[in-house]
């Protein structure tokens, strides 16, 4: 029996796969020999089970998987939401929510410098718009290097990378890519753009301040945060453990923008510490703003 399931330890494996077992066999049961059988060794079983509503028995907060990913090898996940994101598209109600358990072997900037914006710092440092920026467009494609960039603005500017990196979905694992749904995702947005929040749709995207239990950022709540990284403890409570990951940069990102930084508001994102799990707003000297290389930590959902 092969782990194609690629669960990470063996008796994780048998474990699961029992659970399985016994899943498929009550719906083989309910649905008769008219149905083709169950497939159980392959992505698209995985979503089977989510769209059957089965996920909730047969994963748990904290379950890990893997795949393969042309570029950076074998890529962990964690289960970090059952039925925590709702799907886009109306006819599906179920979802399971994966984060990458590290980052990413690669340092990007969230954005690009734009020497033609009307906003000064963002002529010098980029911007932090999340629906905009080049890390969004870059983690949502599936196309090489040197095709991927399209400017979202007026005064987008293409990054260092997009002609150096593919899109990051072109090299992962097609079995997982096909099973990938878009959902709804909030931001907040800082002064220089009107403040309040907007909403993207987005197959892959990187947490919030408020969806890794950091709080909302001025009063705005970026969504509900992962039953993965509450564990339990008070808001108040860094819960730093859960959000330390391995990275080649001395942080990743974070979508939330910083919105109280005076004229680093229109540059500054939030951060994360990768190795103290500390949530941090990007200084307010020019030294972690959206166009310095940070690293990664995609997050997607199987619809």
């Amino acid at each position: 029996m092969e782990n194609i399931l690629n669960l990470l330890s063996e008796q994780t494996f048998i474990e699961k796969m029992d659970m399985m077992n016994s899943l498929l066999r009550s719906i083989a049961t309910q649905m008769g020999a008219a149905h083709p059988p169950f497939d159980l060794y392959a992505w698209p079983v995985v979503q089977q089970l989510v769209r059957m509503g089965l996920h909730t028995t047969a994963f748990h907060i904290g379950d890990q998987l893997k795949c393969n990913h042309n570029r950076f090898g074998e890529l962990v996940w964690d289960v970090i939401g059952l039925d925590h994101d709702t799907p886009s598209e109306t006819q599906y109600t179920h979802s399971m929510t994966l984060g990458l358990h590290d980052c990413l072997n690669v340092s990007l900037a969230f954005d690009a410098a734009e020497p033609s914006n009307e906003v000064a710092n963002r002529r010098t440092y980029g911007s932090n718009v999340w629906k905009t920026s080049n890390i969004r467009q870059w983690l949502n494609s599936d196309k090489p290097m040197g095709e991927w960039f399209s400017p979202q603005t007026d005064t987008d500017v293409a990054p260092s990378y997009a002609n150096t990196n593919d899109g990051f979905l072109y090299g992962l694992d097609n079995d997982l890519k096909s099973i990938i749904g878009s959902v709804k995702k909030i931001t907040a947005l800082g002064p220089y753009d009107g403040g309040g929040s907007e909403q993207t749709e987005d197959k892959v995207f990187i947490l919030s301040k408020s969806e890794v239990y950091a709080g909302a950022e001025n009063g705005i709540s970026e969504g509900e945060a992962y039953p993965y990284y509450i564990n339990g403890e008070s808001a108040s409570m860094k819960n730093n453990d859960k959000r330390k990951k391995k990275s080649i940069s001395t942080f990743y990102f974070l979508r939330t923008p910083v919105t109280d930084q005076g004229v680093m508001n229109a540059s500054n994102p939030y951060l994360v510490r990768y190795s103290t799990g500390e949530v941090q707003k990007g200084d307010g000297n020019g030294n972690d703003t959206v166009n310095r290389p940070g690293t990664i930590s995609p997050t997607l959902v199987i619809i």
